[in-house]
């Protein structure tokens, strides 16, 4: 049976409506680690002085720093800062990414409380309206920071590294590039695309010059991100 105009149109609307973005639930990540400046009192000595009593000795709460640093690394390690050289940036993470966070979290909590009982560390999760993201500019910036991001790492694995590389340092970019897919937390194909495209670069051709590609691209979309307004 010969297929109507109708139904080929319908058919055609099909095949080229892009892949549904709304199932991408993108989330900025708060967390609330206890910190090491904690206070039990302080008396105002003069315009210049105050006195200050921490609540904690200097060596726990070198540890409570210690702590901090090392969690919240892990957690920066997995997330994309928006925008990238901020002082105080967003940090994103997508719906797969909050097991891992939350068991982070978890040994973070774990080791407080070898230090004390009232130390905690808590994690938060602000789902942002994934239609908001896809109006206007908010896309592009966001994808314009998990460039910079996945390009920042790349560049400096690599180093001083140059020609082709031993396979103990490939193996090593080719692990951060697995880790660094986890990155696009907006699922975004030409992310993923581009990642593919550095990963056989990186096989076949000499890293000096993978590295000045990824300088030129990332001093492109640092020019690109100048303009993000919050």
């Amino acid at each position: 049976m010969a297929e109507t105009q109708a139904e080929t149109q319908a058919r055609t609307d099909t095949q080229e409506k892009p892949a549904e973005q709304s199932a991408v639930r993108v989330f900025v990540v708060q967390t609330q680690y206890a910190s090491p400046n904690r206070i039990d009192s302080s008396q105002e000595l003069s315009d210049m002085k105050r006195e200050i009593d921490f609540t904690y000795p200097k060596n726990v709460r070198n540890k409570i720093s210690a702590i901090r640093e090392k969690h919240m690394g892990q957690i920066r390690d997995k997330t994309v800062d928006f925008p990238p050289e901020f002082k105080n940036p967003l940090h994103l993470c997508n719906e797969s990414q909050k097991k891992e966070i939350r068991e982070i979290t978890a040994s973070a909590e774990t080791d407080f409380q070898k230090l004390a009982k009232n130390l905690h560390a808590e994690v938060i999760f602000l789902e942002l309206n994934i239609h908001d993201v896809q109006r206007g500019e908010l896309y592009g910036q966001v994808i314009s920071a998990i460039r910079y991001k996945i390009m920042y790492e790349l560049i400096e694995k690599i180093g001083e590294k140059a020609g082709q590389l031993p396979d103990k340092s490939k193996n090593a970019m080719l692990n951060l590039i697995e880790r660094l897919k986890s990155v696009n937390v907006l699922n975004d194909p030409e992310v993923d695309l581009q990642l593919k495209t550095i990963r056989e670069k990186i096989l076949t051709d000499d890293i000096a010059a993978v590295k000045a590609e990824l300088t030129k691209d990332l001093s492109f979309t640092k020019q690109r991100m100048a303009y993000i307004n919050l």
